[in-house]
């Protein structure tokens, strides 16, 4: 169906309590349970790119169930009521959507802010580099215009942080950022190593995750994860710049192993150089502060001051004065 000849959807944030509607929304999760009275419900989270809402299908739960998967888009028509402080769906109907009828996903997924220009300014930021074999490296990546395209719509993680198209290269560019600042403020620490660091650290989740539907593993990424991806791409492209410093190759490996900072935390090694600390910290400051913001503005809940518990970081966040 052409996006012209459909009606507007009515986004998750833009639901009240007492609608009705009939809409199309991507299913996050599926759970079937059973009520105290022992009987058997789906329990579902559906999600566009404006937030979430849970929805409960009391009747017929069995039938429902089969037909549509995590993960899917689905036809929705179900009324808004209000449960414990929270708005939820009471499904009264609900089936996978088909080619014909399914919105384009970035009505369905969140999207980030303005895609081109954080790629122009990470562009402009490998052009500044003043190593050569440094700024090869990364031209070999940058320069490829299939995976610049890939990079560009890529999620930085499945549901932690920044899980949204364009969401690697918007934790790349905060990241770069934050690592430039900060390797302004330490004399002796190498620049261009920590650009360099801060660009590619995660560039291993491009054949991690996929990001076509919902945001899911892929079998790269199930079976290796990110960082040794990353490491087998780096070495990759290293063999085609023989400028490039095998010192310098050396410590920029170890940013990518260690930018998770502890081995509990998935890193082989710990950050044992300035550069790597320097993206380490960075890297943690900007996810968890993505997180902290997401939870608050996804929040269902409008009347609490403090979001749901968050179980990752162990805390609620306090809402605090409302941001724009």
């Amino acid at each position: 169906m052409r996006s012209e000849d459909r009606m507007p959807r009515t986004c998750v944030k833009d639901l009240k309590v007492g609608d009705v509607i009939t809409d199309f929304y991507l299913v996050k999760s599926k759970r079937v349970k059973e009520s105290r009275t022992k009987k058997t419900f789906l329990d579902i989270d559906f999600v566009d790119r404006t937030g979430l809402i849970n929805g409960k299908v009391w009747d017929n739960a069995e039938h429902f169930n089969g037909l549509f998967e995590r993960g899917d888009v689905v036809k929705v028509k179900a009324d808004v009521v209000e449960y414990q402080g929270s708005r939820q769906f009471r499904v009264q109907n609900i089936r996978r959507a088909t080619d014909a009828d399914r919105p384009p996903m970035e009505e369905l997924m969140r999207q980030s802010a303005d895609i081109p220009g954080q790629m122009n300014f990470l562009q402009e930021r490998i052009a500044a580099v003043e190593d050569a074999g440094v700024k090869k490296l990364l031209v070999a990546f940058f320069g490829d215009p299939e995976f610049v395209k890939t990079f560009s719509r890529s999620a930085a993680a499945r549901n932690v942080h920044h899980a949204f198209i364009g969401g690697l290269l918007e934790h790349t560019v905060k990241v770069l950022k934050i690592s430039d600042h900060a390797a302004a403020l330490y004399p002796g620490v190498n620049r261009d190593l920590v650009a360099a660091g801060a660009i590619l650290h995660d560039v291993g989740k491009v054949r991690e995750l996929d990001s076509v539907a919902e945001v899911s593993y892929t079998v790269d990424g199930y079976l290796m994860g990110h960082i040794s991806i990353g490491l087998l791409m780096l070495h990759q492209k290293a063999t085609a710049v023989p400028e490039l410093d095998r010192r310098l190759l050396l410590e920029l490996e170890h940013i990518i192993l260690s930018h998770h900072g502890e081995r509990e935390f998935g890193s082989p090694v710990v950050p044992m150089t300035a550069e790597a600390m320097i993206v380490n910290h960075a890297d943690n400051l900007d996810a968890k502060t993505e997180i902290c913001l997401a939870s608050i503005a996804e929040d269902p809940n409008d009347t609490e001051e403090f979001t749901q518990y968050h179980r990752l970081l162990n805390r609620h966040f306090y809402k605090g004065t409302k941001r724009e």
